[in-house]
């Protein structure tokens, strides 16, 4: 008889146990971030600088100078004519041409939902002539609206 309240006594030692090893007390998740990649494009006088070495730039985070880790110049190639240029025909050669580290990627999102047609208009010409100067004959372009997935 002796060996029953010993058991209960156990049995509430050990339900307790598992009872304070509440989710919210377990340590948090932590990660850091030890890469960042920049891209910059210096000008002088309205034109490309072409010639920079990584000696001659800073980057600053909370101002702190940053050890630029590699350096690469990437020519952006003018616009092609469209019969030149190879529109990716599948989901599959899009992620390809993606992966490569020289072409950027533009994603233009079109909030339809809070600008209205008539501003919508009024910036037209000046977003296409910007797009024509930036974007190169190897970038990607998406075009999303609210109620795409």
């Amino acid at each position: 008889m002796a060996r029953w309240p010993i058991l209960a006594i156990g049995l509430t030692t050990v339900s307790l146990a598992f009872a304070a090893q509440d989710p919210a007390q377990l340590e948090p998740f932590r990660t850091e971030v030890n890469y960042i990649r920049v891209d910059m494009y210096p000008t002088a006088d309205g034109k490309p600088v072409t010639d920079l070495h990584p000696d001659e730039i800073e980057i600053l985070d909370e101002g702190v100078r940053q050890k630029i880790d590699r350096f690469e110049y990437v020519r952006v190639r003018g616009a092609r004519s469209q019969e030149v240029r190879r529109e990716p025909a599948a989901v599959a050669e899009m992620r390809e041409a993606a992966q490569d580290i020289r072409t950027r990627l533009f994603v233009l999102f079109l909030d339809t939902g809070h600008v209205d047609w008539g501003a919508s208009l009024n910036v037209r010409s000046p977003l296409i002539q910007g797009l024509n100067q930036m974007i190169g004959g190897d970038d990607l372009v998406a075009v999303m609206t609210p109620g795409m997935q």
